[in-house]
């Protein structure tokens, strides 16, 4: 919900009431392309209201322009969920009316997106015949262009994805995941953490030297909300030895040019006990910004995990003699 209010203008949002939302567990997407794809559903019931919001989340970067039809594939079998849960005297009744569904897309390319945004333009000669074509408008999210600091406040699943997939370069994902850990992950629900962790799956394990992926997936599909601390402290130390041990043995060929130039700058740089040194740095740089758009110093401290003399210290920095 607070994804919605921070990220969606329309006045509808503003009537949303978290407390009656409701996560739907079940997945609306055909097993072949799970690999590919990820959705959440949560439904909200207020008086006589009766809302889905389904939020589809793309695990490419490419633009799907074919998104329009799989949405529609998708929000018919929600509808047909909620038939199949609705007695037949209930359906046929005059006022019976179905829930209505607002479709989301993540998308985490660095191209604009150029897909239709409405499914009526993807229907031949739709300029012909106004409002008796079917049609829907989906809510895009487009990773790119969310500031770091916003993305933390949210402390949800698809603001963590949208968070995590910003970096491409094994060192920022490693030293974004350990901010994220101490924000947002161990306030996750156990099945909100699996839809990460199926993302993060995707954007992580791809940028590993393949000696350790397996070992590292492993880790990922065991982990919880009560030990994700642990887990991704161990996932550092793996990554570490990993990369220690393909500089000294000179395995460089298949490894990423991002993870030979973290090799050749030092592991110094990299990981300490889980948590990557450069996050500190990483964690100065979003604190400076915040503080520049005004953020208060006891926001700044949560968020970032710094301490407030560091935070402090930054802000006078930034502002100089007027930062009082």
């Amino acid at each position: 919900m607070q994804l919605l209010k921070t990220f969606v203008t329309e006045d509808w949002v503003n009537h949303l009431d978290e407390k009656h939302l409701i996560a739907v567990q079940k997945t609306f997407i055909p097993k072949d392309f799970r690999d590919k794809l990820a959705d959440m559903l949560y439904r909200l019931r207020k008086d006589d209201l009766d809302i889905y919001f389904y939020i589809l989340l793309e695990l490419q970067s490419t633009v799907d322009f074919s998104m329009p039809i799989r949405l529609l594939s998708y929000l018919n079998e929600i509808w047909r969920m909620v038939l199949e849960n609705t007695p037949d005297h209930m359906v046929e009744r005059k006022n019976f009316r179905l829930p209505a569904i607002v479709p989301m897309v993540l998308y985490n390319g660095e191209r604009s997106w150029t897909a239709k945004r409405s499914f009526k333009e993807v229907q031949a000669g739709y300029e012909h015949f106004g409002d008796y074509l079917v049609n829907f408008k989906y809510v895009l999210f487009d990773v790119h262009r969310y500031d770091d600091m916003e993305l933390l406040q949210c402390a949800n699943v698809v603001s963590s994805v949208f968070y995590m997939d910003k970096k491409v370069v094994l060192v920022e994902v490693l030293s974004r995941l350990a901010i994220l850990t101490k924000n947002v992950l161990s306030k996750l629900k156990t099945n909100e953490l699996r839809i990460f962790i199926r993302w993060m799956r995707h954007v992580l394990i791809p940028r590993l030297p393949i000696i350790i992926r397996e070992n590292v997936s492993s880790m990922l599909h065991r982990i919880t909300p009560q030990e994700v601390e642990k887990v991704v402290s161990n996932l550092g130390i793996a990554v570490e030895e990993a990369l220690r041990d393909a500089e000294e043995k000179g395995i460089e060929k298949g490894i990423e040019k991002g993870i030979e130039k973290g090799i050749e700058k030092g592991i110094e740089k990299g990981i300490e006990k889980g948590e990557e040194k450069g996050a500190e740095r990483k964690a100065k740089e979003m604190a400076m910004a915040a503080l520049r758009k005004g953020y208060p110093v006891d926001d700044v401290v949560e968020i970032t995990g710094l301490s407030r003399e560091t935070v402090l210290r930054l802000k006078t920095e930034v502002w100089g003699k007027n930062a009082w």
